[in-house]
Formats: structure tokens, C-alpha cells, sequence
């Protein structure tokens, strides 16, 4: 799983404001809804070579209220359902710099290493 395959899925939940790892500076100054993906992963070696890949996703979205930024994690987590995830975890916080919510969704998949 590469950031780009995570990119085209959730590109759609909120067109034009999904970004990986951080916001750009240039759009800190726009609209107020984001989305931002960041990922991690370990390949599991067996005597054979490399046998899974677990990736683990994180997903903030942020909002100018609580209900709208658990949609927006929402709706990404519907769009990475075709990836299996699991070990779901959600978390909400205030950003008390942008006054805005955060939800962050973490979660597990696995793939086979290319």
C-alpha cells in the first residue's frame, strides 16, 4: 500500500482538501475542513522472504464542529473499507491554534509486499 493508493481512495470524501502528512501553508488560510492521512508499516518476514505487510493509517479530520469533523472520519473510514481494516480506534480533540475539532481514526491493514 502506497500513500498515492490511499490518496485515490480518500480523495472523495472531501474533494480538494485531502492532503498526506500535513496541511499546506497555502491552504491554511482557506476553508476550514481537512483531511489528513499519514501512514506506517512493518513487512513480517517468514524463512521464505517477506510474507504481509502491516500498514497502520492514521486519519485526522478537521472541522469548524465536532459532528462534522466525526463525519468526515467517517466517511474516510467507509472509503478504505475495500482494504479490510481493523483494530479501528477513534480519538476527538480541540485545536485550540486553528479553533477547530480534530477527529483521528487509526487503523490496521494488511497487504501482500510488492
Amino acid at each position: 500500500m502506497k500513500d498515492g493508493d490511499l490518496f485515490k481512495l480518500l480523495k472523495p470524501v472531501l474533494p480538494g482538501r485531502v492532503f498526506p502528512y500535513l496541511i499546506p501553508l497555502t491552504e491554511r488560510k482557506s476553508d476550514s475542513l481537512w483531511c489528513v492521512f499519514s501512514t506506517y508499516s512493518l513487512t513480517r518476514d517468514v524463512l521464505s522472504g517477506p510474507a504481509v505487510k502491516m500498514t497502520r493509517i492514521q486519519v485526522d479530520a478537521y472541522a469548524p464542529t465536532l459532528e462534522r469533523a466525526e463525519q468526515i472520519g467517517e466517511d474516510a473510514l467507509h472509503a478504505l473499507n475495500p482494504l479490510a481494516p481493523f483494530d479501528v480506534e477513534h480519538e476527538n480533540s480541540f485545536e485550540e491554534d486553528t479553533e477547530l475539532y480534530r477527529a483521528s481514526l487509526t487503523c490496521k491493514i494488511y497487504t501482500q509486499p510488492r
